[in-house]
């Protein structure tokens, strides 16, 4: 452990966090708000350890209490997740009991509610009136990938803390330093919208990057028309339904990075496409009108649909394009 250092590219967050354990001005509750696998859990983990550490640096990493908490067994420090798909009435209700249970070793209660955009209307309420009257020793860490799900009256009692899409730069630089291969660090990291999570899920699947070098090819030969080409493709994709939305997943990213690359053309700026060695030719018009072909085609993958005959179809309708 680190403490706040090992966390990458939340600047902002960490300073709003910081200061407030540096003055002792600590809200009693939190939104840690924006898109999965920036780091939120980690930093809300960080902080709770910060809150109780004994040292005058905090966290210290080295302490009884921070200690305690690395190893997930500090009695003042409550991590809660949603039970199946969605936080429920009754986590809410076991929440109210604990809050106003007595703080055992360290400074504060730390509650972590992870995934609070899952929460029940039910528990939502249940958790507004525990935000209403917190005792003065509990701090509420809120982690939410959606926060305008939440009720507006929780959100209104909540301190937000905003965390932001990360640099291609950083998570290459981490992917690269655990090992992996800088070419394919850097198309994952471009790939990965700013999430490390997600960076580190797609290079860490090789299927992830089979299913893009599919689409790749499958776009290429619908639209230069060849057709025995895109009959050799078809039948080399699994069949299994999940296997062909996440082709078609991939056919969206390739045609929204051309869309992207023209826009910043147009611009005089520079954009970092995962693929830049890959040409489609087509105009941006006709990658607009290829991108609702493939969205038509992944509604209609979502149903009892033959997959084979449905990429025929979409490839086809694709080489009418150009």
């Amino acid at each position: 452990m680190q403490g706040f250092s090992a966390i990458l590219g939340q600047p902002n967050a960490v300073n709003i966090l910081r200061r407030g354990i540096d003055s002792g001005r600590i809200a009693h509750a939190y939104l840690f708000a924006g898109p999965a696998g920036l780091g939120k859990k980690l930093t809300a983990l960080t902080f709770a350890r910060a809150l109780n550490c004994e040292s005058e640096v905090k966290p210290c990493d080295s302490c009884v209490s921070c200690q305690k908490a690395i190893h997930s067994n500090h009695p003042d420090i409550v991590h809660l997740k949603p039970e199946g798909l969605s936080f429920k009435i009754e986590q809410a209700r076991e929440l109210q009991k604990m809050v106003h249970s007595r703080v055992y070793e360290g400074n504060y209660k730390v509650f972590i509610l992870e995934d609070m955009h899952k929460a029940t209307l039910q528990a939502s309420n249940s958790l507004l009136k525990t935000l209403e009257e917190p005792p003065g020793n509990s701090v509420f860490i809120l982690i939410s990938e959606n926060p305008n799900a939440l009720p507006q009256t929780v959100l209104s009692r909540c301190q937000r803390v905003n965390f932001a899409p990360l640099p291609v730069e950083i998570i290459q630089d981490f992917l690269v330093k655990r090992g992996y291969d800088s070419t394919k660090a850097r198309q994952a990291a471009v790939l990965s919208l700013g999430s490390l999570g997600r960076g580190l899920e797609i290079i860490e699947n090789e299927k992830f990057l089979r299913n893009r070098q599919q689409a790749l090819e499958f776009l290429q030969v619908s639209i230069n028309r060849n057709y025995f080409h895109l009959f050799k493709v078809i039948e080399a994709i699994d069949k299994d339904k999940t296997e062909t939305r996440l082709l078609l997943e991939q056919m969206l990213f390739i045609l929204r990075d051309l869309c992207i690359e023209d826009l910043y053309k147009q611009q005089n700026q520079e954009y970092n496409n995962p693929d830049p060695k890959v040409k489609l030719e087509l105009s941006d018009d006709m990658a607009r009108k290829a991108i609702d072909l493939v969205i038509w085609a992944s509604d209609l993958a979502k149903g009892q649909t033959n997959n084979k005959l449905l990429l025929d179809v979409l490839g086809n309708r694709l080489g009418r394009l150009a």
